[in-house]
């Protein structure tokens, strides 16, 4: 049986709120504690892996920092692990002494003379 009125709304449509935009303040500020610069974690990109050897590398964050529960460490946590070695290092399937990653990480940060782009160029 087909219906011979079109059907009516009984509610009325309620007006979605705008999807908020992002803090870039924010975002960049987190990106610089975490990361450093960008021409920091292309340096580490170019390392070997410190498990196996392996080139490209991603930027891995130690465990254990003390920068929050949900929040990634500072940039001077960081090792260049490759992809299979950085996925079981999270998964915690690899085992790795902490002191020793300590010393890559601080070894690392003293290798790398710039911490902070220059300028917007460097970006």
């Amino acid at each position: 049986m087909l219906r011979r009125k079109p059907l009516k709304r009984k509610a009325s449509l309620k007006t979605r709120k705008p999807i908020p935009k992002k803090n870039t303040k924010r975002a960049d500020a987190n990106y610089a504690r975490a990361y450093g610069s960008h021409l920091r974690v292309a340096l580490i990109k170019t390392l070997n892996c410190v498990v196996c050897g392996a080139t490209p590398c991603d930027n891995a964050h130690l465990h254990g920092s003390k920068a929050g529960m949900g929040r990634k460490g500072p940039y001077t946590d960081i090792v260049p692990l490759c992809r299979k070695c950085h996925t079981r290092y999270d998964e915690y399937t690899l085992k790795l002494d902490p002191a020793a990653l300590r010393l890559i990480a601080d070894a690392l940060e003293m290798c790398t003379t710039w911490t902070r782009p220059r300028s917007k160029e460097d970006v």
